[in-house]
């Protein structure tokens, strides 16, 4: 009954929009609201035997890449914009980086994409057991998900946004001179974001001493710091000591 009250909540609170996927590449297809809400509810409460299609988060062979974050449901949990946490054990979610779509299933079958307007964060745990952060930052862009860098106390944030773009094929060959890719590509490319003025201001750097450089110029902390670990590599662990650095009282 718990687990039937939690889902029920979770739905009636405006949380859902509801979609069936056949295929990974097609759009997804809007059901109505009130005819998922009586299936996904008797589905917590009493188990699943419906004849929706099963989506599968693998590709053919000639595809490289994945328009999906795991290669399977997962378990997790989501914070919605009034701060209310959702921790139902029946809830599995998958995160399509194609779209930014919180993918969420009690059965494997029947899905539903969570409105991201309602949406603060949300955190899904891997087969690893690592727990991967997700947060809306509405100050750089509402319709996407950012992963933080590290936790901020202060000031200063640092966040990766992850875009996934797919690359068809485009092999081109004259019998002479071949050209191109002869598979269709799933392309991740990763940007990084600093929030600062109490999230009023953020800034896009780059993972290079130029950029932060340019990013902190008139900043005394990030001056002391360049300077002290000039020999160090720039990557997600230096931005995120960078962050703890200008937060220093």
């Amino acid at each position: 009954m718990k687990k039937q009250f939690l889902l029920i909540v979770f739905i009636s609170a405006g949380f859902l929009r509801c979609i069936a996927q056949s295929d990974p590449d097609n759009q997804f297809k809007d059901v109505t609201l009130e005819n998922a809400l009586k299936e996904v509810s008797v589905k917590a409460a009493n188990g699943s035997n419906s004849t929706g299609t099963m989506v599968a988060f693998t590709f053919k062979d000639e595809t490289r890449g994945t328009r999906y974050l795991f290669p399977g449901w997962v378990k997790g949990s989501v914070i919605d914009s009034g701060s209310r946490l959702y921790n139902n054990p029946t809830f599995l979610f998958n995160f399509d980086k194609i779209n930014h779509g919180l993918l969420l299933t009690v059965d494997k079958k029947d899905i539903s994409e969570i409105e991201k307007a309602d949406i603060k964060s949300f955190t899904l745990i891997n087969n690893q057991g690592v727990s991967l952060v997700f947060v809306r930052i509405p100050l750089i862009n509402p319709e996407v998900f950012f992963q933080p860098l590290g936790e901020s106390t202060g000031d200063y944030a640092a966040y990766k946004l992850t875009v996934t773009k797919f690359v068809k094929a485009n092999f081109k060959s004259d019998g002479m001179v071949e050209t191109g890719k002869n598979y269709d590509e799933y392309v991740d490319n990763t940007e990084y974001y600093i929030v600062y003025n109490g999230g009023k201001e953020f800034k896009k750097v780059e993972l290079t001493r130029k950029s932060l450089k340019k990013a902190f110029a008139d900043n005394p902390k990030a001056t002391a710091y360049f300077t002290q670990y000039k020999s160090d590599d720039v990557d997600e662990n230096y931005l995120n000591y960078l962050m703890r650095a200008l937060n220093q009282k």
